[in-house]
């Protein structure tokens, strides 16, 4: 069951990551949201590997979940709004 949990788990906290993220980049900037969910995402990956109970793994993942989706909008944010047109298209290239 956690196994199970662990992998349609993060696919729902990947959904509520992309949805919070717009509403938290308005409110606290998207550099600074940027760098805190990457922060996020690598201490949670991190803890992963160091904890041996299943249910504290699971969270980690979830947390996982939200931070990757949030920082995956926030990137495509970034690039939509700070790359010249001109170059934007080898920028989302590079990012897809």
């Amino acid at each position: 069951l956690l196994v199970r949990l662990m992998m349609s788990g993060l696919s729902a906290a990947m959904i509520l990551g992309a949805l919070l993220s717009g509403l938290l980049a308005a409110r606290l900037g998207t550099v600074r949201l940027l760098v805190t969910t990457l922060t996020i995402y690598g201490l949670s990956g991190a803890a992963i590997f160091l904890l041996d109970n299943l249910w504290l793994m699971l969270v980690c993942r979830l947390i996982q979940g939200v931070a990757v989706a949030a920082a995956g909008v926030l990137a495509m944010a970034l690039i939509t709004t700070r790359v010249p047109p001109a170059r934007r298209d080898t920028w989302l290239g590079f990012y897809m």
